[in-house]
């Protein structure tokens, strides 16, 4: 972010409720699923880390909205939603699992960055970078 600019917290907020709340609701349908015998318990891990992923792009769509040439702002929102995760993972047991809060971090940065990458197409083609024009050379 530039110089001078405040960090949009309310964007930010958005975002991670958006994405907390995401990540509720797929849980609870991967969790039917499972129950119902729809989806086999050896998939469930990848279900959890899909869920996380969908949940943290879904959240960087949302912090982003309406804003040019922000980078920062979805892979910010990844990072709160990650931390609450994390932070709730941690009140719910005795020990911090490193490795899943790894995981975790791993699966919400790749749902920013696929959220960043399609931001970036406008119209659904790449959004085209200006170049300086050539000066001319005058003979």
């Amino acid at each position: 972010m530039e110089k001078g600019k405040k960090l949009p917290a309310k964007a930010v907020g958005l975002g991670t409720v958006i994405a907390l709340g995401v990540y509720l609701l797929t849980l609870a349908l991967a969790a039917y699923m499972t129950v119902n015998g729809t989806l086999s318990e050896v998939l469930s891990k990848r279900v959890v880390w899909l869920c996380a992923g969908f949940a943290a792009f879904c959240g960087a769509m949302t912090v982003a909205r309406g804003r040019k040439g922000t980078t920062l702002l979805p892979l910010l929102g990844a990072l709160s939603f990650w931390a609450c995760v994390a932070l709730s993972g941690l009140l719910g047991s005795e020990t911090f699992d490193l490795c899943g809060a790894l995981e975790l971090l791993a699966v919400s940065a790749l749902g920013a960055l696929l959220a960043l990458g399609l931001l970036r197409r406008v119209g659904g083609k790449r959004t085209k970078r200006h170049k300086t024009p050539h000066s001319r050379r005058s003979t």
